[in-house]
């Protein structure tokens, strides 16, 4: 018997295949993902997930009394929780098959899908020959991994584009930076012709404490996921993207945050990424969240099964006005503003880096969360006329986020020494039908050492905010784009 013989009899056809798979799965994750979790994160994950999977399989074999039909539904079963989000991102990217992608339609699709794959498992008779090809294949899969992470040139080719994308040079000082984004935070002009508030008062306050104050600045796009995408990419997203189908620019819209360039040329310059925000960032994953893993793993988590499905659960809930998820949200919303400042405050000099800190509150976006004197607001302070409501329960929210970017603001200020650049801006005004065009006046305030404004200039949109910050702040030379403004008409979808 030949070596080739004996490798393909005792290793190639055993039936224990998803354990490779969970290894690739990790060692994958550990590659992308090793500067933000240290390896223990990564064994403990694999520990924990090898342990629910082989009493998995071992319930299986009980039942079906075979070895080989256990191991392919349980191999089968753990690719679907693995790679849910990656299985559902493969429609969404195809135009014509992005409707698959939506939760209504893919989910009884991969039941269907399950049932017919459970069936024929339990129904082959012989599959030698098929653990044979599945063990190469995942054998294969784990060699490749380890080879393109030894390989020494990988990191250089991908700094290369970096700073080939927009003529990126290496700034003389590094300089901690907070962008701050209040949701739905309407202009001056928007706040004091619909909500008949003044906001000088609070612009003031910024001012003496260093501010300067954009005046008649600009969203691009009515909707988050599209303007925080194109603010962080410093570029517009491509029209078609947009227009030719809303499912489609929306998933979109969510890669391109996903893999945004200005982390990308911070991460270059050696800065901590810190994304105190609820999407993920390639090189950052959400900070707060509800997974089971945090940091790192969270971020070769997020597309598992479980937080998929968590996701689309709120998303359902939040479409169809589920009370409870009001004060869910509300509370959830409440507590990641407050872990948030406090969280800011205390990571400031941790690291001994530069850091770059993505801030992104949903206030004073509904739910609303403060009453009139600033403490929380529970259902039985609303009024019996619910517009009138929502427009001093707006006020109420602005007041409130104004007193406490103030406060922070001093602190951040003062820990830093001055040396810091803060951004405060919102994605958007407020969305509805009432506004039309207005819904793209926001709030824009930006701090710098040298408290010079210029580059910022009167009416500047979202897209051009990092560039100017580039150009001004980190010696940059990057040419602006021109303030183009896209009110797109969004159906049913929540922002």
């Amino acid at each position: 018997m030949g070596y080739f013989d004996l490798i393909k009899k005792n290793i190639f056809r055993h039936h224990f295949h998803f354990v490779l798979l969970l290894f690739f799965f990790c060692l994958n994750g550990y590659h992308n993902f090793r500067t933000l979790a240290d390896p223990a994160s990564f064994l403990s994950f694999f520990s924990f997930v090898f342990s629910i999977v082989l009493f998995f399989y071992f319930l299986l074999l009980r039942f079906l009394k075979n070895k080989q039909k256990s191991g392919l539904l349980t191999l089968y079963f753990l690719f679907i929780f693995l790679f849910f989000g990656n299985i559902e991102d493969v429609f969404a990217k195809i135009q014509w098959l992005v409707y698959l992608s939506e939760p209504r339609f893919f989910l009884p699709l991969l039941f269907i899908v399950s049932i017919v794959v459970v069936y024929k498992i339990c129904t082959i008779r012989k599959t030698h020959n098929f653990h044979i090809f599945l063990n190469l294949v995942l054998f294969v899969w784990i060699v490749y991994e380890i080879v393109v992470m030894s390989w020494p040139i990988s990191n250089q080719k991908h700094r290369s584009v970096i700073e080939s994308r927009l003529n990126i040079l290496t700034p003389e000082n590094t300089i901690p930076v907070y962008w701050v984004i209040l949701d739905e935070y309407a202009g001056d002009s928007v706040l004091l012709s619909d909500y008949e508030f003044n906001n000088t008062r609070f612009k003031d306050q910024m001012k003496s404490i260093g501010f300067g104050d954009i005046a008649k600045t600009k969203a691009n796009y009515p909707l988050t996921v599209y303007s925080i995408a194109s603010m962080l990419n410093m570029d517009y997203l491509p029209t078609a993207a947009l227009h030719q189908n809303y499912a489609y620019g929306y998933k979109y819209a969510l890669s391109a945050l996903r893999d945004n360039g200005l982390v990308e040329i911070f991460s270059h310059w050696g800065y901590d990424i810190r994304n105190y925000s609820f999407f993920d960032f390639k090189k950052a994953p959400a900070y707060f969240s509800n997974s089971l893993w945090g940091g790192g793993v969270r971020a070769f988590t997020a597309r598992c099964m479980h937080i998929r499905l968590y996701k689309h659960f709120f998303s359902f809930a939040d479409k169809n006005h589920f009370g409870w998820f009001a004060n869910y949200e509300r509370s959830h919303n409440y507590k990641h503003i407050m872990d948030v400042l406090h969280e800011t405050r205390k990571t400031i000099t941790d690291s001994g880096r530069p850091s770059f800190n993505f801030i992104h509150f949903i206030a004073p976006h509904k739910p609303f969360l403060f009453d009139s004197v600033g403490g929380n607001l529970t259902m039985s302070s609303q009024m019996k006329d619910q517009k009138d409501f929502n427009k001093k329960a707006y006020i109420w929210s602005v007041q409130k986020m104004n007193q406490l970017m103030i406060d922070w603001s001093k602190d951040i200020i003062k820990k830093h020494k001055g040396k810091v650049v803060i951004m405060i801006m919102s994605d958007h005004g407020p969305a509805g039908k009432r506004y039309k065009g207005r819904s793209l006046d926001n709030l824009s305030i930006v701090y710098t050492p040298l408290r010079n404004y210029r580059g910022w200039y009167q009416g500047i949109s979202n897209v051009n905010q990092g560039r100017v910050l580039l150009n001004q702040v980190f010696g940059q030379n990057i040419p602006l784009l021109k303030d183009s403004l896209y009110r797109l008409t969004i159906v049913n979808q929540s922002d």
